[in-house]
């Protein structure tokens, strides 16, 4: 109560959020109530942002605050399965394995965090939040990874405005591709006004997927003609900006390999 009518007086601040379990819905509920009848608040001034529950994979209740079962001993698990991925593709005694196994790490388990409608229950199944071909904060990662290595064979000219001949010639996954790029702003405005930061993930693995899409339907990106390679070397540049600018909203750090 001391702490509504502080932020409410101090910061004239227009809204107060509370990113707080479901459980707690009546308890903020009263207090909201209370500190609108004191006139230390307006009403509707104070929101309860609630959020499901975080369980494992057997269902149990993973707590933050907790040392062993809790979040803490959870993220160092993903990192064993981040460290054992890597040294498959690395030597293991590489001593940067380490750093991006945290990266990875953490990432699986924001985007987890974020990845559905956050009324629901959060499942934190590792093997799930692993998977470099479903739905993952590492799925994410890995094409941006792959967007990066594929501006470096593309090379790095400043592209050029694509003629309507060209548009014209390239598969529909890439006009799809544009126009999801076009709505990237309007994502971002609904995620930030309906407290739905699961937009934003959904549009994000959609984005990726599309472009794995046109990454892997046959035609080598840098052996098209020199007007095609222009319009693709556009097209992975605004995809890399944008799946990166996304992901640094939900503090997703991109790994330098994968």
């Amino acid at each position: 109560m001391a702490a509504i009518r502080y932020r409410a007086r101090h910061f004239d601040a227009t809204g107060i959020w509370y990113v707080i379990g479901s459980e707690q819905k009546t308890h903020l509920n009263e207090c909201f109530s209370l500190s609108a009848a004191l006139g230390d608040s307006k009403e509707g001034q104070c929101k309860h942002i609630d959020f499901g529950l975080m369980v494992d994979e057997k269902g149990k209740k993973l707590a933050s605050r907790e040392g062993a079962g809790g979040l803490e001993s959870f993220v160092d698990q993903l990192k064993l399965s981040a460290i054992e991925y890597l040294s498959q593709r690395y030597s293991p005694g590489d001593p940067t394995l380490p750093e991006l196994a945290e990266k990875i790490a953490i990432s699986a388990l924001i985007y987890t965090n974020f990845m559905q409608s956050r009324e629901r229950n959060m499942e934190f199944i590792p093997d799930r939040m692993m998977k470099l071909d479903a739905q993952s904060g590492p799925y994410l990662q890995y094409t941006v990874v792959r967007l990066r290595k594929l501006l470096e064979n593309l090379g790095n000219e400043a592209p050029q405005p694509i003629s309507k001949e060209t548009l014209y010639s390239l598969p529909p996954v890439a006009h799809k591709i544009i126009d999801m790029i076009n709505e990237f702003p309007a994502v971002i405005a609904s995620s930030a006004k309906r407290a739905a930061p699961h937009t934003l993930a959904e549009y994000l693995f959609k984005l990726s997927s599309h472009f794995n899409g046109l990454y892997s339907s046959g035609e080598r990106m840098k052996d098209a003609d020199e007007n095609k390679k222009n319009a693709y070397r556009r097209i992975v540049r605004v995809v890399e900006q944008v799946v990166t600018r996304g992901l640094s909203i939900f503090n997703i750090q991109i790994p330098e390999k994968m």
